[in-house]
């Protein structure tokens, strides 16, 4: 059974050429305010044959804002977007500011208590003849760098076929959007922003290249860029590559659990991909921290602002029994 109406109801009424009319006591422009007390599906029965012209009850509270109510010709009760952009976007900025935000603390609180060399000096041997990266190429740090970025090629090849299959028909239209998410993730993110502009413009020596560790180059900050040619360590490609994976929480809408998996095991195997790089002096804490950052905030980018997944893409949800005692069709 639908809830019962604890809001007023607004009901625009509109034609295809975009007349307006009155209908059974209601104004000029169709607007009535449902009674607390009256449930929503006594609504729909009562004005089904109504509806399927192009009726459309707009439900307006805590609850409920910005969900469209409306019933098709074959009587189903859709629940689509109405008013969700705005929402949307707004989201998707708070998300995009607070994760910008923790990175910065996180940079700052690394920075200020010294763990930026600390923490890359636990993988570094020093002195007698094992000196230097002596983890680089043991189990399981070898076998991340050499194949861990292959389940994210894995998953970018997957999200271009199920889009293609999308586009064609062969599977539900919903699909495309979040596929997208994946494909301009991994395209922009680790393809274009990490290893094209950052790696080769930001110019910050890698571990073992400073003097702290053997080196030649003096440790540069992650704040203070020393320009092209100066070193490739911000940020790192690896790392980027896996945390690429949290995309399949693009699918939210249509799968909440997969996709809730999927962010969780994307933000740890980039967790552990940073490890693994530090573990070979390839890169110091903050370039893990930033490859995660500028992915997340890509993905809710693209999945809030761009795409506007939220409002585009129906979310499937159990039946429900209409007034009439006949199960209806998904709710959705």
């Amino acid at each position: 059974m639908l809830s019962r109406a604890k809001v007023r109801a607004q009901v625009n009424i509109s034609y295809r050429r975009g007349e307006h009319h009155s209908c059974d006591g209601r104004d000029s422009w169709g607007r009535l305010a449902l009674p607390r007390d009256r449930p929503t599906e006594e609504f729909v029965t009562r004005n089904s044959e109504w509806l399927r012209m192009g009726g459309h009850l707009l439900l307006i509270g805590k609850a409920t804002r910005g969900m469209m109510l409306t019933i098709c010709s074959e009587g189903q009760l859709n629940i689509g977007a109405s008013m969700l952009p705005r929402r949307s976007v707004l989201r998707g900025t708070i998300i995009i500011s607070a994760t910008f935000i923790f990175g910065l603390a996180a940079t700052a609180a690394i920075d200020a208590m010294g763990w930026e060399l600390a923490w890359t000096a636990t993988y570094f041997h020093a002195g007698g003849p094992g000196e230097g990266w002596i983890h680089a190429r043991e189990f399981p740090w070898n076998v991340l760098y050499d194949y861990g970025e292959y389940p994210s090629v894995v998953l970018l090849a997957g999200a271009v076929v199920l889009y293609i299959s999308a586009l064609i028909g062969r599977v539900p239209r919903q699909y495309a959007r979040p596929c997208l998410v994946v494909i301009l993730t991994i395209a922009i993110g680790p393809g274009l922003l990490v290893n094209v502009i950052l790696k080769d413009y930001w110019g910050r020596p890698r571990p073992a290249e400073i003097t702290a560790f053997r080196g030649a180059k003096e440790f540069r900050p992650v704040w203070k860029p020393g320009g092209a040619g100066e070193g490739k360590s911000f940020t790192c490609g690896h790392c980027a590559m896996a945390f690429s994976l949290a995309s399949v929480a693009a699918f939210y809408p249509i799968h909440p659990v997969p996709a809730c998996c999927g962010l969780a095991g994307g933000i740890a195997y980039g967790t552990i991909m940073g490890a693994a790089r530090m573990a070979q002096g390839g890169h110091f804490p903050t370039d893990v921290l930033w490859s995660g950052v500028l992915v997340l905030m890509l993905i809710s980018l693209l999945y809030y602002v761009v795409l506007r997944i939220p409002e585009t893409t129906k979310q499937p949800r159990a039946p429900t029994t209409s007034a009439r005692g006949e199960s209806s069709p998904t709710v959705r």
